[in-house]
């Protein structure tokens, strides 16, 4: 797996591009990562996560388990727009699912000029 963090001081977002296979270990670690190292103090419009390049191992029960960290560090995520770019079929029901359970601004994409779009609009 391959992890990289990439901010776009102009427009105020992180860019998140992972590669590799990514299983819900990896996932919650770099969302750790994440918080610990680039979100606590600051204040970003959203985050793009670049999965296009990943072969995601995940079911709903840890998809569950990542929303209630989210809820945890809420202060954090709830005023966030979280794009996922995904082009595995079998893996872009994630954020969908995510989107539709909970209160978090989600959602999902297929390239990453659709989510910089949706990023800088309202």
């Amino acid at each position: 797996m391959s992890y990289k963090v990439k901010y776009i001081k102009k427009k105020n977002y992180l860019i998140r591009k992972i590669s590799g296979k990514l299983n819900f270990s990896n996932v919650m670690d770099s969302w750790q990562y994440l918080v610990e190292n680039d979100l606590k103090g600051k204040k970003y419009k959203g985050i793009i996560n670049d999965f296009s390049d990943t072969d995601l191992v995940m079911n709903f029960e840890k998809l569950e388990q990542l929303l209630k960290f989210f809820k945890l560090n809420n202060e954090l995520f709830e005023s966030l727009k979280i794009a996922v770019i995904m082009t595995n079929p079998d893996n872009i029901v994630f954020p969908v699912f995510a989107k539709k359970i909970s209160s978090f601004n989600i959602k999902a994409f297929s390239t990453l000029e659709g989510a910089e779009k949706w990023m800088l609009t309202k």
